[in-house]
């Protein structure tokens, strides 16, 4: 009997340590496979709903968050002098901004905005991959 239950403690146990990431709303296999991959290195999250949204434009702020969590930098503070007047002490993505802005990976729209909600466009994603390459 106490075999029985060490054998089904340690099958609980793989199976619980094992991170399923699928997400509800992606239907090919590739493209889950990818999604899944970001999802264990903790690059991309989802949506609180256990969404992904594949089909949604993404954010200048989602795309900060992709590009400093693909590069495992770290928030270290940022110079008050540097703050945007639209990202928030509440902000989800504060500290990717900033850290993205502290390291010339990105720019605002201007010196006192940075839009984190507005859509990123091709050439400022370009721009961002390059700069943190």
């Amino acid at each position: 009997m106490k075999k029985i239950i060490a054998i089904i403690s340690v099958i609980i146990l793989i199976i619980s340590s094992v991170n399923v990431f699928s997400f509800y709303d992606i239907y090919d296999s590739d493209t889950d496979n990818a999604v899944d991959t970001l999802s264990s290195f903790n690059i991309i999250n989802g949506y609180e709903d256990g969404s992904f949204r594949p089909n949604d434009y993404i954010t200048r702020a989602e795309f900060s968050k992709i590009i400093i969590s693909a590069c495992d930098y770290e928030f270290n503070g940022y110079d008050e002098n540097m703050r945007f007047y639209d990202v928030g002490n509440s902000h989800w993505a504060k500290n990717y901004i900033y850290i993205a802005k502290n390291l010339g990976i990105v720019n605002g729209v201007d010196e006192r905005d940075f839009e984190p909600e507005s859509n990123i466009t091709y050439e400022q994603a370009v721009k961002m991959i390059v700069a943190a390459l």
